[in-house]
């Protein structure tokens, strides 16, 4: 194991490594004297590398195996492929830190251990030219190999004999090596054997051979509370320790400023051979003034001895105040909604306010959004930051509008915060702006397409009304519909309907969509009536209404129509007349007419009666009607008379069998018949007289009404039919005989 400075790295080798002969050539001289060894290389011109083996970092102990370690383009790594060697340090008991390899019980110690050295690839081949280091062992017995890649290092007798008290061994090698290969071979005898190597070898090369290493700040920032009293920056070589270097560092303001905030330094700082970090402490200046978080820088320059700068050689101290920060306020928008004309010149400017304090510099975010109102048609998008400076109470977000000459409803769009910084949002977070136009509107006259429309009560779906929108169709308009009965009721004919029609910009049409009733039953056709009205934002047109007329679609039982006698009687004087009575039998559907007149018998119109004509109209359901008959009452006797009154044209109904009746009229006046006798009492007449003889019978004192008597011949000295024919009858007399 092999400690460089305070960084470890360790390599574990494979056991195939070639341990070299131990025959000493020419060019390889030995050494047993540190001062000697050191003088040869200076006289030869050789630079020293001094590699130390310590390190507070490196603690490994025997039950694992280290990795390697590279520095000054060496690498030090254990030599033993197996698990059961190690390389490791010593911190205590073995005279204090040092390299200690081990050979234990557990190889039966006969696979030597020992550390490897090598040159890195990007040196030149063969580089190495000296080595030198003090050595001493845990327990005496044990031989040392020295072995390079050109062979095997003379060190013969007590020089190769491990003791337990300290002897130095050093070469050079005029020729050059790449590798070297130290072991220890332990007695077969002995226990565990730890060769070990104090603090350092000396290693000689040609001048440039060691890199000095590349010197960076260990962080570009440093976080540091104002109140921390200093702040300690780290220097840190890599890639190298060769020598003693030096960097300068000096400090720079920036919001943060020295005397107020730190104690600025300028100064250099130096690092010996092998050590690899230094620290740069800087005074912080506490206040009780709040001043939010300040930063300063610290910057390495001009390097000296061979080192070079690496790529973080700035680096910023950010100071956090200690002091509570007072209030910064919050922000947000003045109004929650806004209302402006189209046209309005210069568009619309929306405040944000900050409210609750305002110290600081603060900012918030803000876009607009779409809503009814589109970009950028109806106004220009925007989206931004506001910065608030310290003390700044309100800033303001001017929105451009776009001014057309169509017609458009009230629309409206979104203007939002979000993001603050350094402060917080207050409620008000956006503002709905809406915009009015102001462009000549044409909003439409609304009504229905028809005013009349027929549907069979059966019509699948019902019926469906159009309300049209004509002459314009800006903006949203509204309007109410609602059913009325007519001779069609709800809810057994037809669904009553209620409601709004709601007719979006542009749009020029809606239905009404009405359900009808479908029974069983016949009905006449019946109607209803779908009126608009509440027009809103347009106006009604002509046709406000439509009637709905329903045509039924079941079997229709009309019925039919006749008279209920053959025959009427009735006096003359019978007060009102006579009425007839018409009848409706098998059925009572819908609406039937027939009609009916009189027509003169023995009596005549005007002088017996009056002349009736007309139409009878049964309504549904109706199953009777009367026809009304008006007498002519004299004060002259007449014989009974009679006329007929007669059904024709039934309409929707078909005609029964008693079509017609006739009416007898009994006269009510006292009647004269009269008396009945024959002129003479007695004739003479020749026997050959030329048509025999003619008597005469008179009717005297009276002459109503028709009336008869008999007559017969009967023998006197005359007998039929020697002298005359007999002769017998009835006479009869009529009213005006």
């Amino acid at each position: 194991m092999i400690v460089i400075g305070q960084r470890i790295i360790f390599t574990l080798l494979g056991a195939a490594l070639l341990l070299g002969a131990s025959n000493a050539r020419a060019a390889v001289t030995t050494y047993t004297d540190e001062a000697a060894y050191l003088a040869a290389l200076a006289s030869l011109g050789y630079e020293v590398a001094n590699e130390g083996f310590d390190s507070p970092d490196w603690l490994a102990t025997e039950t694992f195996p280290v990795l390697s370690l590279t520095t000054n383009g060496l690498t030090w790594a254990e030599s033993n492929g197996t698990t059961n060697t190690y390389l490791m340090t010593t911190t205590s008991g073995l005279d204090g830190s040092a390299l200690r390899t081990l050979n234990s019980t557990a190889t039966g110690h006969t696979d030597p251990d020992g550390f490897y050295l090598k040159t890195d690839t990007a040196t030149t081949l063969n580089n190495l030219h000296g080595f030198g280091a003090w050595y001493k062992g845990s327990q005496n017995g044990s031989k040392v190999t020295f072995t390079t890649n050109g062979g095997g290092v003379g060190f013969t007798g007590e020089e190769a004999t491990v003791l337990t008290t300290w002897k130095f061994l050093g070469f050079i090698d005029d020729a050059g090596f790449t590798t070297l290969d130290v072991r220890v071979i332990d007695d077969p005898a002995n226990t565990d054997i730890r060769l070990i190597f104090a603090d350092t070898a000396s290693i000689g090369a040609p001048v440039g051979t060691f890199p000095a290493g590349t010197l960076d700040l260990s962080a570009s920032n440093y976080a540091v509370n104002e109140n921390d009293g200093t702040v300690n920056v780290t220097v840190n070589r890599t890639v190298g320790g060769f020598g003693a270097i030096t960097v300068d560092y000096a400090t720079s303001n920036g919001t943060a400023t020295s005397g107020n905030d730190y104690q600025a330094i300028n100064s250099a700082l130096t690092l010996a051979e092998n050590e690899y970090s230094k620290v740069i402490t800087i005074n912080l200046l506490d206040d009780l003034v709040y001043e939010g978080s300040e930063s300063f820088t610290i910057n390495l320059s001009n390097p000296g001895g061979g080192a070079t700068l690496g790529t973080t050689t700035t680096a910023s101290i950010d100071i956090a105040d200690n002091e509570p920060p007072p209030n910064p306020g919050t922000l947000a928008l003045s109004t929650a909604t806004e209302s402006v004309a189209e046209n309005a010149v210069g568009g619309i400017t929306l405040t944000v306010s900050r409210t609750g304090g305002s110290f600081g510099t603060v900012t918030v975010d803000y876009a607009t959004a779409d809503g009814s109102a589109l970009q950028p048609g109806d106004y220009t998008a925007a989206s931004g930051t506001l910065t608030f400076l310290d003390g700044e109470l309100s800033k303001t977000i001017p929105l451009t509008l776009t001014n057309d000459t169509v017609w458009e409803p009230s629309e409206d769009f979104t203007v939002t915060l979000s993001n603050v910084v350094d402060a917080t949002l207050g409620a008000q977070t956006s503002t709905t702006v809406t915009i009015t136009d102001d462009d000549p509107r044409s909003a439409g006259a609304l009504a229905l397409s028809t005013a009349t429309e027929t549907v069979a009560e059966n019509a699948a779906g019902g019926i469906t009304l159009t309300v049209s929108r004509t002459g314009g169709s800006d903006g949203t308009v509204t309007v109410d519909y609602a059913t009325a009965d007519g001779s069609a009721l709800q809810p057994g004919d037809y669904t009553q309907a209620t409601g709004t029609l709601t007719f979006l910009d542009g749009e020029l049409s809606k239905t009404i969509p009405l359900t009808l009733t479908n029974d069983t039953v016949w009905e006449p056709s019946e109607d209803f009536t779908v009126t608009l009205s509440n027009v809103v934002d347009a106006t009604l047109g002509a046709q406000a209404s439509t009637t709905v007329t329903i045509t039924d679609d079941d079997p229709r039982s009309a019925g039919a129509l006749a008279l209920s006698t053959a025959t009427e009687s009735v006096a003359e004087n019978a007060a009102g007349g006579i009425t007839l009575t018409v009848s409706r039998t098998g059925g009572s559907d819908g609406t039937v007419t027939v009609d009916y007149a009189t027509a003169d018998g023995s009596a005549l119109q005007p002088g017996d009666y009056t002349q009736a004509t007309g139409t009878l109209t049964f309504l549904d359901g109706e199953l009777s009607k009367t026809i009304p008959l008006t007498l002519t009452n004299d004060t002259v006797w007449e014989p009974s008379e009679d006329f007929t009154v007669t059904l024709s044209n039934v309409v929707d109904a078909t005609l029964g069998a008693q079509t017609s009746t006739t009416v007898t009229i009994t006269d009510d006046d006292p009647r004269s018949a009269g008396a009945l006798a024959l002129s003479t009492a007695t004739e003479s007449v020749a026997e050959n007289a030329a048509g025999g003889i003619t008597l005469t019978v008179s009717r005297t004192g009276g002459s109503d009404g028709p009336v008869s008597v008999d007559y017969a011949t009967a023998n006197g000295t005359a007998a039929s039919p020697g002298d005359y024919t007999a002769a017998s009858g009835t006479l009869p007399f009529s009213m005006v005989n």
